[in-house]
């Protein structure tokens, strides 16, 4: 039989069930689920407490990756549904085979894998794979959302998660709306689909939200009449959005805007991006797409010291930047290298603005550069330095010099980079960081 403790700070009963004990904890409880495959749709519901997967059988160590805790659902819901906890940590988990939460079914069907709505909920370190809101439904509605996880109202923070070859219309990875305050940080996005015409791997909406430090990968967007926002998709007049270290890679969408998508009166900030190898859209945007509404309301985004490379097709425009309907960019410290076409686009309604970056296309602004930024390599985005370069823990030195090392603005500051280097930062991703490439004094 499979075990779930349920603890404070001493043991306080066995169950077979993960739900059995979700009913059985008082608030604030500790949940401990031994390794198994436990079949079952689980909803926790206005309590405070803290899932963890990944015991051993006699629960006297944790270990996820080796003590896989699989929770499977059996139809009709979301695998895991959080609803207006005080405060829900879920750690540790393998969630599979969720077909979506079903309050909704009269419109849509939200978050195949996890549902999450209301309150405080830290998802962490789980993986969630293999969850589908199409195929079991009747009606294929691909307004459906959130294959992987799916999030509105309060407070989230998504963490350290694998989401992986999720199956939705929108947002196959995550998908989130509404909430007040929305963290996404560390987490692999990778290979999920969306059959539908938004959001291939991240598709977000909200006043403050926080996409950092993850790998958005392979996702696709496929609708055959138009799809947009392969790897991440943040949208919506009252939306607020700091992109940071992100790596957002060979990622597609069938019209255009494969890597990222600014939409609809967004406002995002992009901060030491690699936005490289995505896959080709026809008409161009490979790389940023950045667009308003209809009625005049443009979309807005800053990029400082990101890399934006090797977003490469056959035809098309702007692959490393698509701007149009009202909206504004700002581009700076950055790089933009390695298209088959032109760099940038923007229709005669929009501004963009670019000052001290390099760029393959030669465009005008202060501080611009257009020279090979001669990076390690297509695969590494640090820059060469005969000062100093570093690789795999360790300083090299290279026996050419990159013109993007010490050419970020002067006003500027230096950040975390070492010495020796010209008290001016870098351009591209690892500008400002510790592993910025040296200058030569």
């Amino acid at each position: 039989m499979l075990c779930v403790v349920v603890s404070k700070a001493q043991p306080k009963g066995m169950f077979a069930s993960i739900g059995a004990a979700i009913k059985a904890a008082s608030d604030g409880a500790l949940i401990q689920v031994a390794a198994g495959h436990y079949r079952e749709n689980v909803t926790i519901s206005a309590k405070r407490l803290t899932l963890l997967g990944g015991f051993s059988p006699d629960f006297t160590f944790r270990q996820p990756a080796s003590q896989i805790t699989t929770v499977q659902g059996t139809g009709g819901d979301a695998t895991l549904t959080v609803l207006d906890s005080k405060q829900a940590i879920v750690d540790g988990l393998r969630i599979i085979g969720g077909s979506g939460n079903e309050l909704q079914k009269k419109y849509f069907i939200l978050g195949g894998g996890v549902y999450l709505r209301g309150g405080r909920v830290t998802l962490a370190n789980s993986l969630i794979e293999n969850n589908d809101v199409i195929a079991p439904h009747r009606q294929r509605n691909l307004e459906n959302a959130g294959g992987g996880v799916f999030a509105e109202d309060g407070e989230v923070t998504i963490i350290g998660n694998l989401i992986r070859s999720n199956v939705a219309g929108r947002g196959a990875g995550i998908a989130a709306g509404g909430c007040s305050q929305l963290t996404i940080r560390g987490n692999a996005v990778r290979d999920n689909t969306a059959l539908g015409d938004h959001g291939g791997g991240i598709y977000v909406s909200g006043p403050k939200i926080v996409i950092s430090g993850n790998i958005v990968w392979g996702n696709r967007v496929t609708f055959a009449e138009g799809s947009w926002g392969g790897g991440i998709l943040v949208h919506g007049e009252k939306t607020h959005a700091l992109l940071s270290e992100n790596l957002v890679s060979q990622n597609q969408a069938t019209a255009i805007g494969s890597g990222v998508f600014i939409d609809d009166g967004a406002v995002a900030e992009l901060r030491n991006e690699r936005i490289v190898n995505n896959r080709c859209s026809p008409t161009g945007g490979v790389g940023v797409y950045v667009d308003g509404l209809e009625k005049g309301v443009g979309s807005r985004a800053t990029i400082t010291n990101c890399t934006i490379a090797y977003n490469r097709c056959l035809a098309g425009r702007g692959l490393a930047l698509y701007v149009e309907t009202s909206s504004k960019v700002v581009v700076k410290n950055s790089i933009l290298w390695g298209h088959d076409g032109a760099d940038v686009y923007r229709d005669e309604t929009s501004n963009v603005a670019i000052s001290y970056s390099l760029t393959q296309q030669r465009l005008a602004g202060k501080g611009n550069l257009h020279s090979d930024p001669l990076f390690a390599s297509q695969h590494d985005l640090h820059l060469r330095s005969t000062a100093g370069r570093w690789l795999a823990g360790k300083w090299v030195k290279d026996k050419l010099h990159s013109p993007a090392i010490d050419a970020a603005d002067p006003k500027d500051e230096i950040g975390q980079e070492t010495v020796p280097h010209g008290k001016r930062r870098n351009l591209g991703t690892y500008g400002g960081s510790a592993e910025a490439s040296r200058g030569l004094r």
